[in-house]
């Protein structure tokens, strides 16, 4: 068994030196790799073919999480606490096993360390792993309350996927949905496939559903949810070059679930595969 290669970059800033560790899994013609920095996928490739969008600006200097592959929110999602989408993407993640095709992180919080709030798990404990084949990608989570309260937990993966807003086709993706295009939700419902894809979409479907984006089939299992985001024309984002806002769809699995709670030492299992035809 060959260990994953890992590499330690060095960026210099004006105040300041970070050291990002990156590791890089292979299965055949399959390359991936993953910034310990959140756990973060960033680059996926079948045949030499990268799957995944990474902005132009996007820096590996653990500071934030990347714009593209990827980021995780954990342990809640969008606005509902501070800092935005959790501070599980904020933090280094423990490389715990490891293979030449499969890597295990972990990462552990409490109230002492962070920014808990009183809505969501106050301690846990995630694990997340990441296996290649030569045409897929799997990624397995499992949540584990390491708190004496049963509590809220939530988690999206927010894939940034190379496609063409407003010309990409994302098939299987139906049914209610809150569409935030215009900033408040309206609840709306669809019997149709995205053909095409708008820019400028921003929509959150209930249910977590076998879908295909250009020919990339997306296997969810235990979301509740599916979101699909493009930032739409010169959207003013500032680690993403305008030119490139309508090179990729977002279509994250999320799994959020108010009436549910997470029960001291009991533990939530999800997992998504990626694959290519």
């Amino acid at each position: 068994m060959v260990t994953p290669r890992i590499v330690k970059v060095v960026y210099i800033h004006a105040k300041e030196q970070t050291v990002a560790s990156i590791t890089t899994l292979t299965c055949g013609s399959s390359r991936a790799q993953i910034n310990h920095f959140g756990a973060q996928i960033f680059s996926w490739q079948v045949n030499g073919v990268e799957q995944f969008f990474l902005s132009d600006l996007a820096d590996h200097d653990c500071r934030g999480p990347l714009r593209g592959g990827i980021p995780l929110c954990f342990p809640w999602f969008g606005g509902a606490a501070k800092p935005f989408h959790g501070f599980g993407r904020n933090n280094e993640w423990k490389l715990v096993e490891s293979s030449d095709s499969q890597a295990v992180f972990t990462f552990e919080f409490d109230a002492c360390d962070y920014p808990v709030v009183p809505e969501f798990l106050s301690a846990g404990r995630m694990r997340l792993t990441f296996t290649l084949t030569p045409v897929s990608l799997r990624l397995d989570a499992q949540i584990e309350n390491l708190s004496d309260e049963a509590k809220p937990v939530e988690l999206g993966l927010h894939g940034y996927f190379r496609a063409n807003a407003g010309q990409a086709i994302l098939h299987g993706v139906r049914g209610n949905y809150l569409d935030y295009a215009s900033g408040e939700p309206v609840s709306a419902h669809t019997d149709t496939d995205l053909n095409p894809v708008p820019a400028g979409i921003n929509r959150v479907y209930e249910g977590a559903f076998p879908a295909v984006l250009d020919g990339l089939q997306i296997t969810p299992s235990g979301y509740t949810h599916t979101v699909v985001w493009n930032p739409g024309e010169n959207p003013g984002i500032g680690d993403l070059p305008d030119f490139q806002a309508l090179d990729f769809v977002c279509v994250e699995q999320l799994y959020r679930n108010p009436n549910a709670v997470l029960q001291p030492s009991e533990d939530l299992q999800l997992s998504v595969i990626f694959s290519v035809n």
